[in-house]
């Protein structure tokens, strides 16, 4: 038995197959071609179009509904007979997948094999599964078996994503999801397309922001001493009282916030404050005081990475600063409400 094969299709990989089979079924639902129209980018909530099916999950009956919309509905919530319906094929693709492994084959070659996947295909028809079309390679593909085949390749995908360690269930995105359809999911992790800033904030119960202000010469973009009230900037009205004193200045509107990567945004406030680092340092460390580079980072691509060269951190620790990164999910907001 190969060493990386799993115990006779175990429930968890059931489980995560039929998990993902649905994300892959909701991707159908969505009207790519309008999305393409209209410009459409990054992961941002988009309304799917409806697949209205009839339930008979006894609690969903009891709270008046007969019919779930299973493409705007998420794995976690569907009704137990759907989600059944789709442990179901998930449970004869992983089968298959882990028989064929069993016997000496690989994930690689079960994913370049089409015979296979058809075979495997063959096992997962459900007249429920018939779609209008199916989105592989970001195109609109239709014909007999198409769905089945982009099915049964995604329950190879899952099986070596856990032979990597990836075992969780993991996060279902909103649309568009990557395309588990294809042999090799291309994400693009370069950050470009992410809207990011940078901030240097200073912050203490003894510290005046106008001295800040007067020994490094540079307006802050934000500053309020203890005991003020904060503002609201919307709505102009005061909430609060400071408890601390703080003075920043911000990249935020002099640097672009999309293309330019963070460390650029981090270079602009250094280069702004480096004749100033010895006596910044030393009243950071006089009074005590909390220094951080702040960056609040919204993710727009399925997975992004970022750098921060030594350099630039040797530049951060000089100010005794600390680093954070506040990263936004668009998807996590329009959850929220």
């Amino acid at each position: 038995m190969s060493r990386m094969a799993e115990p006779a299709a175990s429930s968890d990989l059931v489980e995560q197959v039929a998990a993902t089979f649905h994300t892959v079924l909701r991707s159908w639902c969505y009207d790519l071609e309008g999305a393409v129209a209209a410009g459409v980018r990054g992961i941002g909530y988009v309304d799917l179009e409806p697949w209205i099916e009839p339930t008979e999950d006894p609690a969903w009956i009891a709270a008046g509904c007969r019919r779930v919309d299973v493409a705007n509905t998420y794995w976690a919530d569907l009704p137990v007979d759907w989600r059944d319906r789709l442990l179901d094929i998930a449970r004869a693709a992983a089968s298959s997948v882990v028989e064929a492994i069993e016997a000496g084959r690989s994930a690689g070659e079960l994913d370049a094999d089409h015979r296979f996947l058809m075979l495997v295909g063959e096992r997962l028809r459900r007249p429920w599964l018939a779609s209008k079309r199916v989105i592989v390679d970001g195109e609109v593909v239709r014909g007999a078996g198409v769905a089945e085949v982009a099915l049964a390749r995604t329950a190879v995908h899952v099986y070596a994503h856990r032979a990597a360690g990836f075992s969780g269930l993991g996060s279902i995105p909103r649309f568009p999801p990557p395309d588990l359809a294809q042999a090799v999911v291309r994400i693009d992790s370069s950050g470009r397309d992410d809207e990011k800033s940078a901030a240097f904030r200073v912050a203490g119960e003894s510290l005046d922001p106008v001295h800040l202000t007067q020994l490094t010469g540079l307006q802050p973009d934000v500053s309020w001493k203890r005991g003020q009230f904060r503002m609201n900037r919307g709505t102009g009205l005061t909430y609060r009282v400071q408890k601390r004193g703080c003075w920043g200045i911000s990249s935020d509107g002099k640097v672009d916030t999309i293309g330019q990567s963070v460390e650029v945004h981090l270079r602009f406030l250094l280069d702004r404050l480096d004749v100033h680092t010895s006596a910044l340092s030393e009243l950071i460390t006089q009074l005590a005081l909390d220094a951080v580079f702040w960056i609040p980072y919204h993710q727009r691509a399925f997975n992004s990475e970022w750098q921060i060269s030594p350099e630039t951190l040797r530049r951060i620790g000089l100010l005794h600063a600390s680093l954070v990164c506040d990263v936004y999910m668009e998807a996590d907001e329009d959850e929220s409400q």
